[in-house]
């Protein structure tokens, strides 16, 4: 079994956007009460309303659930992205040709130049663009986020792939 010397947790966080999506919930809430019992209106008005809540509240629901989990090994890197990934994903090191270190800004981030739309790239992250690239021996690239690049600079540093 393979001795794990790297593992991070990492978790969506952007209350911005939570606090939108939750005001925005909370007002389409009061739109439908008022439909269904304070105004007359048209069936069709009110399914409309609930539909709208309804998304509303599976996107807040989603976004609450989104994490990264990443363990480092020796032998291999294990991966999920919940909710897209239900297992571990699993890239061992003998297929891995090179691996880097990608350590953005955070103004590089917010300025919007760091839109990633790179096909050929699986990108997973949930704190940037700031995380190990993987260069596979078959041609496909992973990016994977960390919040703690430093230390996975020097877990990368000592394995040999």
């Amino acid at each position: 079994m393979a001795k794990t010397i790297f593992k991070e947790n990492q978790r969506w966080n952007r209350p911005e956007l939570v606090t939108m999506i939750g005001l925005l919930s909370i007002m389409t809430a009061y739109r439908l009460f008022e439909k269904l019992f304070l105004v007359s209106s048209a069936q069709s008005e009110v399914l409309l309303t609930f539909g709208v809540l309804a998304g509303l509240l599976t996107t807040l629901f989603l976004v609450l659930n989104i994490r990264l989990r990443v363990s480092i090994s020796d032998k291999e890197i294990r991966f999920q992205y919940y909710p897209v990934h239900y297992k571990k994903v699993t890239v061992n090191w003998s297929d891995v040709e090179a691996c880097e270190i990608v350590e953005t800004p955070l103004m590089a981030e917010l300025s919007g130049q760091n839109a990633h739309f790179c096909v050929n790239e699986r990108y997973y992250s949930v704190s940037g663009r700031t995380g190990m690239r993987l260069y596979l021996k078959d041609g496909s690239t992973y990016f994977i986020g960390t919040r703690n690049p430093q230390a996975l600079t020097n877990v990368i540093n000592n394995i040999e792939f």
